[in-house]
């Protein structure tokens, strides 16, 4: 199974926000989905939505004052 099979089932609009174009361009790059490169995505994805919350939470907390 190829990585564009893979990046055209997630919604264009989820994609963006979960994982960013650059690095869907790398997972394409690498062609084949291995062992090693879903893995390196899954942490990409779970580094890019920490990142997302973190930066929501902050958001929110200065809000609130």
């Amino acid at each position: 199974m190829s990585a564009n099979t893979n990046s055209e089932r997630i919604r264009p609009e989820m994609r963006s926000i979960c994982i960013p174009d650059e690095t869907w361009s790398q997972a394409i790059e690498m062609s084949r989905l291995t062992d090693r490169s879903v893995s390196w995505l899954i942490r990409e994805t779970i580094k890019n939505l920490y990142s997302k919350i973190k930066d929501d939470a902050t958001l929110f907390y200065k809000s609130t004052k």
